[in-house]
C-alpha cells in the first residue's frame, strides 16, 4: 500500500528572485530560439489582418503542427520502419501541388494562424464568451509540457499559451455558440438523435485479408477455407456468447510465440465504435452496418476499399454495455461537429480567404521543423 504523500510547501521567493528567473527564462527562450530558427530571426513571422504573430508564436503554431502529423498522424512509426518522411510528397490547396513534408507544415502553418485570425474576428463580431470548461481544457494543453521542454524547441511558455488559447478555444467556441442548444441557428435534438441513430455504430470484429504477399486475392477455394475459419470462431460465440473470448482464442490460434498465452479480455480491448460519416474506413462501416445489431455474421468487405477481407462481425447496441449507458449525451457535441461542422468550415475559410497577410520570409525560410525531431 501507498503511503500519502504530504505536499511540501515551498518556501516563498522574494520578488527580486522571481523577477531574475522570469528574466532568465525570457533570455533562455531568444538564445534558444535564435539556436533553432538562425542567426538573425525576425521579431514577427506573419502579419494577419493588421496583427503581428511574434517568430516564437508562429513557431509554438508550427511544432503543434509537427506533433500532430508526426505522432497522431503517424509519421514516427513510418520513421521507425525506415521511411525517409522528409522525402516524401504531399499534395497541398486546391490546385493539388506535391511539396516536401517541411514545407507542407510551413504552409499549413500559415492557413492555421489565418484561420485563427479568421475565428477571432467573428468571435469578436458576435460577442463570443469562452466557456470555463473549454478555457480548462486549453489549460490542460498548456500545463502539459513545461517550459524548460518548450525551449528545446526554441519556444517559450507565454508563446505556447498564446496557441494554445487560441487554437483549442477558437473554432469550438465560435461552432458550439452557432449550433448548440442556446446558439444563434441551435439544432433539433430530433435531428441529432437521428444522425446517432442511423451513424453510430458499435462492433467487435476478427477479420483475415484474402490475399496474398503480393496482394493478389485468393482463389474462391482459399476463399471458402478462410470463411470456415472464421465459421469455427462463430460457432464458438454461439455456444459460449462471450466475443471477448472468441477473439482471444483467435488470438492464441493465430500466435507464433513460444510463450503465448491465453488473453483475459474486456470490452475496454475489443470494442470499437465509429461514425458512418467520418469512418476511416468506409467500406468496413457499411459491412458493420449490414450487420443485424445484437447479431454476430460473417462478411465480405474490401478493407480501405482496396483488399478483399473476410471478418466474422458482432454488432452491439452503440449505448448497451458496461460505460456506454450514457454514449448519446457523452457523443452529442462529436455529433453536432459532425452535422454542421461542413457549413461551418466553409463559411470560415471563405472568410478566411478575404483577409490579408504577409509572412517575414526570413523567418518561413528559418523555422524548419526538421528541427523538431530530437534523437
Amino acid at each position: 500500500m501507498f503511503g500519502i504523500m504530504k505536499k511540501r510547501i515551498a518556501p516563498k521567493e522574494d520578488k527580486t528572485l522571481k523577477m531574475m528567473k522570469k528574466l532568465l527564462c525570457a533570455a533562455m527562450a531568444v538564445v534558444m530560439l535564435v539556436s533553432f530558427a538562425g542567426c538573425s530571426t525576425p521579431e514577427v513571422a506573419i502579419t494577419v489582418d493588421g496583427k503581428d504573430y511574434p517568430t516564437g508564436e508562429y513557431l509554438a503554431y508550427l511544432l503543434d503542427g509537427f506533433q500532430q502529423a508526426y505522432y497522431n498522424g503517424g509519421l514516427y512509426y513510418y520513421e521507425q520502419y525506415g521511411t525517409d518522411i522528409w522525402a516524401e510528397e504531399y499534395t497541398y490547396g486546391e490546385d493539388e501541388k506535391k511539396v516536401k513534408l517541411d514545407e507542407y507544415l510551413k504552409l499549413q502553418t500559415v492557413d492555421t494562424i489565418v484561420r485563427q485570425k479568421a475565428l477571432e474576428n467573428k468571435i469578436a463580431e458576435a460577442g463570443v464568451k469562452f466557456s470555463e470548461e473549454l478555457t480548462k481544457q486549453a489549460q490542460e494543453m498548456v500545463d502539459a509540457v513545461t517550459e524548460e521542454e518548450l525551449l528545446t524547441f526554441g519556444v517559450n511558455k507565454e508563446h505556447y499559451t498564446a496557441m494554445c488559447m487560441a487554437y483549442y478555444r477558437n473554432e469550438l467556441a465560435l461552432f458550439l455558440s452557432r449550433y448548440d442548444k442556446d446558439g444563434s441557428s441551435p439544432v433539433a435534438e430530433a435531428d441529432i438523435r437521428k444522425y446517432f441513430d442511423d451513424n453510430y455504430l458499435s462492433y467487435k470484429m476478427i477479420s483475415i485479408p484474402m490475399v496474398d504477399s503480393d496482394k493478389k486475392e485468393f482463389t474462391a477455394d482459399k476463399q471458402k477455407e478462410t470463411k470456415d475459419t472464421l465459421q469455427k470462431y462463430l460457432d464458438m460465440y454461439n455456444k459460449g456468447g462471450d466475443f471477448n473470448k472468441v477473439i482471444a482464442q483467435y488470438n492464441y490460434d493465430i500466435s507464433t510465440s513460444k510463450e503465448k498465452e491465453l488473453a483475459d479480455l474486456k470490452d475496454s480491448d475489443t470494442r470499437q465504435d465509429v461514425d458512418m460519416k467520418n469512418a476511416s474506413d468506409e467500406d468496413l462501416a457499411k459491412a458493420v452496418k449490414g450487420v443485424p445489431e445484437g447479431k454476430a455474421q460473417i462478411v465480405t468487405y474490401s478493407a480501405g476499399g482496396t483488399t478483399l477481407t473476410a471478418a466474422l462481425i458482432l454488432r452491439l447496441d452503440p449505448e448497451k454495455g458496461e460505460g456506454y449507458e450514457n454514449y448519446f449525451a457523452d457523443s452529442r457535441q462529436n455529433i453536432l461537429m459532425s452535422l454542421k461542422y461542413e457549413e461551418f468550415d466553409k463559411e470560415i475559410s471563405d472568410y478566411a480567404k478575404t483577409l490579408t497577410y504577409e509572412v517575414n520570409k526570413t523567418a518561413y525560410r528559418l523555422c524548419n521543423p526538421k528541427k523538431f525531431v530530437q534523437k
